[in-house]
């Protein structure tokens, strides 16, 4: 019994580290959808264009900025499978700590923004 325990808590362990090993650079999975425009040592600047219904896989973000140009209502899933719907307004702003998550454009129109990840 305390065998199966053990397996079952290391099959499970394995299976969410798995998944973040498996989240990789969103340049990498969506080619696409995110364009690098700037690139050094201390930040990397993507241009990120979702059309209405098109979804970026499972990825991650060291801390960075996102800035809004066109926004729109979006569906993020984290690796544990728990959805968050958002609405992004055109000009908002905001800081972002470090994430891993799949996103979907459920808007009808285009959202465009620019994601400043920071590297320091």
């Amino acid at each position: 019994m305390k065998t199966s325990i053990a397996v079952t808590i290391l099959l499970g362990a394995c299976s969410l580290l798995g998944d973040r090993a498996h989240a990789q650079d969103p340049v990498k999975v969506a080619p696409k959808m995110n364009k690098v425009v700037l690139d050094n040592e201390r930040v990397r600047v993507l241009d990120v264009v979702l059309k209405p219904g098109e979804q970026m896989p499972m990825h991650s973000h060291p801390d960075n900025i996102v800035y809004v140009i066109k926004g729109g209502k979006t569906r993020a899933v984290d690796l544990k499978g728990t959805p968050t719907d958002r609405e992004f307004k055109d000009g908002e702003c905001s800081f972002r700590t470090a994430e891993t998550h799949a996103i979907q454009n459920t808007d009808t129109k285009e959202i465009h923004v620019i994601n400043v990840e920071l590297k320091k």
